[in-house]
Parts: structure tokens; sequence; C-alpha cells
């Protein structure tokens, strides 16, 4: 099960860069005091570029999982019937549209309605990315990986860690906090609770309602019944870490702005990236590979 550390990484690091792109770009480039003036461009670019960086040590790891990684060009040879060419397709052309926007933020060229048209479609591209990733895995002959549980946890991971990511730079850098501090981390613990409800009724095999596949020829998998309890204990440590980070951002006033958040959110952030590698291995413990 370990053997499959690449694709862990991978999935993990590419799905964070899409929720941080979205959740922390949205607001960005689409609210009413989003125009790009210069503190806004450099929060827009702050966030391209910590996006771009995910998503290309994502590739960079899933290199390891290639018995020949100097074939890997072929891959985009099947579009047209292969999800993995699909996944491929669209992890580039989500890295590229980050590039093309950063250099124009970078460069102070382009129109406001040009910037928020390339983050449309680089979102848009970015979706198409983790949807194609899921569908891989949505196999027949892999009753374990083929129902809903693959593409909602897919999902939630990005949405989760991205919201949890752009929540940790936020009570880093602004230690008294900010207004919108506060709705993003209730919506982070919201996040956690969903991903523990989800993987306590559905996870394959190990969830109370989760599929339980026949006896078939393939390979059994190594993922145990102390790696899925893990994966609960530590995203319930999480949740407390953002209820205490939500109790101190509310009493900030009285405990002054040196108090910060950095701590209980970056602990936070942490646990529940812990808890979401191991649902990751979890889920590719389901199948064993020779």
């Amino acid at each position: 099960m370990l053997k499959e550390w690449p694709l862990v990484a991978f999935t993990v690091a590419g799905q964070t860069a899409l929720g941080l792109f979205l959740v922390a770009g949205l607001p960005l480039f689409f609210s009413r005091g989003g125009a790009a003036d210069a503190p806004a461009r450099g929060s827009r670019l702050a966030v391209l570029l910590a996006a771009l960086g995910l998503m290309a040590a994502a590739s960079f790891v899933s290199f390891f999982h290639l018995h020949h990684p100097f074939r890997a060009v072929r891959v985009l040879a099947n579009v047209r019937t292969s999800w993995l060419s699909r996944e491929v397709l669209f992890e580039l052309g989500f890295m590229a549209l980050l590039a093309v926007l950063a250099f124009l933020l970078w460069t102070g060229t382009g129109g406001e309605g040009l910037h928020r048209g390339l983050f449309a479609a680089a979102g848009a591209s970015g979706v198409l990315f983790v949807w194609s990733m899921s569908k891989l895995y949505m196999l027949k002959a892999v009753p374990a990986w083929d129902h809903a549980y693959t593409p909602v946890s897919f999902f939630l991971t990005a949405v989760l860690l991205g919201a949890l990511t752009a929540a940790a730079f936020s009570g880093a850098f602004r230690p008294g906090g900010s207004s919108a501090l506060k709705p993003l981390l209730a919506a982070c613990l919201v996040l956690v609770a969903a991903a523990f409800l989800w993987a306590l009724l559905t996870a394959p095999v190990h969830g109370i309602f989760g599929a339980r596949p026949p006896a078939s020829l393939t390979p059994p998998g190594g993922a145990s019944s102390a790696l899925y309890a893990a994966r609960l204990i530590v995203l319930v440590l999480g949740s407390l870490a953002l209820a205490a980070a939500i109790w101190r951002e509310s009493s900030a006033p009285a405990l002054g702005a040196k108090a910060g958040l950095a701590a209980p959110v970056g602990l936070a952030w942490v646990l529940v990236l812990i808890g979401e590698v191991l649902g990751r291995f979890h889920f590719y413990g389901q199948v064993g590979r020779p």
C-alpha cells in the first residue's frame, strides 16, 4: 500500500491546488471589492502562484508512479476514449491557464474582463481535471471504487484542503484576524464534519454503508481498519483545533491583536492534511498491486 505514495501525493496536491484556486480566488476576482489595485493584484498573484506550485509538485511526483516516465508523452494519444488522457489534458490546461493569468498580473497587462475570463476557464479546466481523475478509478472491475464515494471524496478533499490552506495563510499573515476569516473557519469546520461523516458512512469496506466487494481474482489490498480509524480520529482532532481557532478569533478584541491565529489554524491544517492522506492511502489500499 505504501508504494502508492506518488498517487497519494499527486491526487491530494492536485485537488488542494484546485480548492485553493477556487476558494481564495473567487472573492479576489469577482467580488465588488476585488478591483485590481496593487494590494489586490498581489493577493491574486499569490493565490495563482501557490496553486501553480502545488500543481507543479503534483505533476513531478506523479512520474515516480510510472515504470517508463519518458513514455508519458504518449498518454495524450487517446483523449477520445481514455480518462487518463483527459486527466492529463485538463491538468496541463489548468496549469497553462494559471501560468498565463499569473504572467498577466505580474506584468500588469490585460483588463479585468480578460482576467476574469481566464480565471473562469482555469476553474473549469481544474474541475474537469479532478472529475477525470475520479472517473479514472470508477471501474467495473474494481467495485470498491466504482461508486459515489470516489468523486465526492476527491472534490471534498479539494474544497476542504483549499479552504483550510486559504485560512492558514490568512491566519498567519493577519494576526488580528480579518472580517472574512471567521466565516471561512466556520465553513472549514463544516467541511471537516462532512468529510468525517462521509468516511464514517460510505468508505469502502470499513464504512457503515460502504461497499463490500465480493470475492474476486483481484489481489487483496492492504487497507486496514486501524488506518481507517486513525483517519477518523485525526479528523476529530482537526475539528477541535478549528473550534479553538474560531473561539480565539471571536475573542480577538479581548485577547488583543497579538493573540494570533497561526498556531491553531496551522495545527488544524496539518491534522486535516494527515487525515486526508490517510484516507487516500485507505482508498488505494482497497486494491493490491504486485
